[in-house]
Formats: C-alpha cells, sequence, structure tokens
C-alpha cells in the first residue's frame, strides 16, 4: 500500500512524515498509477472498493473525498460492546423498572467514562508522529467509520478475509505499519508520506498475521 497525506508535518530533512490526525489516502502500490485508492460509500454500502479516478478528481471531488481516512489511535470500546449486549438482555429480562433504570445508568456512565478517555487519548497522540509498529485505526472521514478486517470471505479471492467499514472500533479496526523497503527500517520507525508501507492487521487471523492486498 502507499499512503499519501493532506494533513503531515515536517522532519528536520524537510520530508513529510505521518502524523496521528493525518488525513490519507491507500493506494496500491503496485499500480503506480497515482489515480486508483480504495474507495468506500460508508453509509449505504459498507464494502472497500478500488476506483480509479483518472482525469475525473476534479469533477468527482465528493466521490473522491470517500478515498479520505484519518489515522487514529487504536481506542477501547469494552464498555460500549457490553452496554450493547447488556441492553439486548434487559430487553428480555423480567426486572422492575427501578433495577431496569439503575442498570441502565450505570452502563451510561461507563460508556461515557470511555468515551472521555477516548477523546483524550485522540487529543493527546494529535499530530504526533506514527510509527512502524503502533497500533492504529483507519476512520472513513466522510462517514466517521472504522476500517475492519472481517471474517466474511473476500468475494475477489475467498480464501482471503473481507475489509469493510464498521461503525465502532474493535481488535478488528486495529492495523501496524510494517515497512516495505529496506532503508525504511534505519528512519526510527518515521513513516514517509508516499513511501510503499505493508500495513498489517493488528490481530491475528488463524494464528497468521495478514496483510491488507488488493484483488482487483
Amino acid at each position: 500500500m502507499k499512503t499519501t497525506g493532506i494533513h503531515d508535518i515536517d522532519d528536520r530533512a524537510g520530508k513529510l512524515i505521518l502524523t496521528y490526525g493525518s488525513s490519507i489516502t491507500l493506494a496500491p502500490s503496485d499500480l503506480h498509477d497515482g489515480d486508483t485508492f480504495t474507495y468506500c460509500d460508508g453509509f449505504i454500502k459498507t464494502k472497500v472498493l478500488v476506483k480509479n479516478f483518472t482525469n475525473r478528481i476534479d469533477h468527482m471531488r465528493p466521490l473522491f473525498n470517500s478515498t479520505l481516512f484519518e489515522v487514529v489511535p487504536a481506542f477501547i470500546n469494552s464498555h460500549k460492546t457490553e452496554g450493547l449486549a447488556q441492553c439486548e438482555v434487559l430487553r428480555e429480562a423480567n426486572l422492575d423498572e427501578k433495577t431496569r433504570r439503575e442498570t441502565l445508568e450505570g452502563l451510561q456512565t461507563k460508556v461515557v467514562m470511555e468515551y472521555k478517555y477516548n477523546l483524550d487519548t485522540y487529543t493527546k497522540h494529535l499530530d504526533t508522529p506514527v510509527l512502524f509498529g503502533d497500533s492504529i485505526q483507519f476512520m472513513h472521514k466522510t462517514s466517521k467509520k472504522f476500517l475492519a478486517v472481517t471474517l466474511s470471505s473476500a468475494d475477489i479471492e475467498p480464501e482471503n478475509f473481507r475489509v469493510e467499514l464498521r461503525e465502532f472500533p474493535s481488535d478488528a479496526t486495529l492495523f501496524k505499519f510494517a515497512p516495505y523497503l529496506e532503508h525504511q527500517k534505519y528512519s526510527g520507525n518515521l513513516i514517509y508520506v508516499g513511501e510503499s508501507v505493508y500495513i498489517l492487521s493488528g490481530i491475528s487471523m488463524l494464528n497468521r498475521v495478514g496483510y491488507l492486498n488488493i484483488s482487483e
């Protein structure tokens, strides 16, 4: 994959380095055409596609905006997941109104605290360099959903897993950058915008590390 940055900072050598909060596109590095990017509607459709914008970017600006992802740090989501599950249980449980209300209020407090923690994490990381090996997430700029590896089979290569957008962060939305070129191993773990990199899933799939791969 190749990253193209929109909001980045300069290091001492004058090169652009990738930072948290940067808006980037993800492009297949093997195509080398500069016009092909990963794209997703994010609202009606959550499937991630590869789209060519040759000579059409100016005329398709709203569509091209759907290729942008913001690089954000890993968030915790345990209380939100617990809350959603508990809400389903409470709908079916035979509880008095007071117990139901107190349970919901307790869950709400935990979710708010978790949200504040994630917001603080985002703020502290903002504009600091993203390093090789960091656990990161790609938040779709237009839909605010997260790029995720699913357990569903890919359409083109069914032996691989499908990548799509998910509404909430989870282990499936975690990724890491890894060096693609030899010299990147000696960059102090800094990632320079425009260079090719590997993007690894943050979790092992069937005891193997997964890479983002373009099928078509």
